[in-house]
């Protein structure tokens, strides 16, 4: 069969055919042309989605997180392909789950907030038991995410990442501010349960307290706002 021409000034990926790639070559395939190359030509992203309806059993978790990565990107989808794909993410075992790194997690998280906001709550309940591990910028990223999809999953991953930044004690001002800010963000949207208390965010207000002197006037300031959102002082 004869393959449409890619446009002029294309990559030379774009000039690779995916028939004979296997499902791992594919997806780094798939990956470098939408996060180095960022390509969004219908032919280029035919063929993908093509290869890829012929290797779908072969699909796990990971490799689902992945496809929908690309996917959130696109303009052009498969979409019986990227729903098979979150069916893969939302029937996954609990063990499976688990065993995943948690930057793929938090992309999962974050593509799943493009293509179907519903689906977040697992990933984000998975996330939940990771958050010692969450750089803060990504934690901050997802729940901003999870907040837009009115995930009931926002507190228990906001909560736990609070709580671990307290227990970490040597946690970064910068990090202490913005996971104060990013939770406090929540409150008002009825996301984030300040009772019982104490809450993560009250622990970590006044564990910002306690290291006060650490804390540049510009931070503070963000504290100090982030307290008043949802009614606390301690900043």
């Amino acid at each position: 069969s004869i393959r449409p021409p890619m446009e002029v000034g294309m990559p030379p990926l774009a000039s690779a055919d995916p028939k004979m790639m296997s499902l791992q070559h594919l997806l780094k395939h798939g990956r470098e042309a939408t996060q180095r190359w960022r390509i969004q030509h219908p032919a280029f992203w035919r063929a993908f989605f093509e290869r890829l309806g012929e290797l779908k059993d072969q699909v796990n978790v990971r490799e689902a997180i992945q496809v929908l990565e690309i996917s959130a990107t696109l303009r052009l989808v498969d979409l019986e392909l990227v729903n098979a794909s979150v069916e893969t993410l939302l029937t996954a075992e609990d063990e499976d789950l688990l065993d995943l790194p948690q930057r793929d997690l938090a992309e999962a998280a974050e593509a799943l907030a493009v293509i179907r906001p519903e689906a977040m709550n697992v990933v984000l309940r998975v996330l939940a038991t990771r958050a010692h591990r969450l750089r803060a910028a990504q934690f901050s990223k997802v729940v901003s995410l999870a907040s837009q999809a009115k995930s009931s999953e926002s507190h228990h991953l906001a909560d736990a990442f609070c709580r671990a930044l307290v227990e970490r004690q040597d946690a970064s001002s910068q990090d202490l501010t913005l996971a104060a800010e990013t939770t406090a963000q929540l409150v008002p949207k009825a996301l984030y349960r300040l009772e019982p208390s104490p809450c993560g965010l009250e622990l970590l207000f006044q564990h910002a307290a306690r290291r006060v002197q650490s804390f540049t006037r510009l931070k503070l300031e963000r504290l100090v706002a982030a307290a008043e959102m949802c009614g606390k002082t301690q900043a």
